[in-house]
């Protein structure tokens, strides 16, 4: 299960923060395509990279928001950049 240990490591070192993160990130790395990554993905999951990814940027940030008083002092785009 290389493409859920990879999922793992990318959550824990939080490089889906990234502007450049995409499925193509994990793909590269493990060497292989999109398309099995997706499968394997929506499998496990039970939704799609995406939503997930989405998902827990949005967590990200809310928690940043309610433990970090410098993030309430940022505008919405600056959150979004962030």
């Amino acid at each position: 299960m290389k493409i859920i240990n990879k999922v793992e490591e990318i959550n824990k070192d939080l490089s889906f923060l990234k502007s450049d993160f995409s499925i193509s990130t994990i793909a590269d790395s493990l060497k292989t395509n999109t398309t099995y990554i997706s499968f394997v993905f929506n499998k496990h999951n039970e939704e799609s990279f995406s939503q997930y990814y989405t998902k827990r940027k949005i967590e990200y940030i809310i928690d940043q928001l309610k433990t970090n008083a410098t993030y309430r002092k940022y505008s919405i785009q600056a959150l979004a950049e962030e």
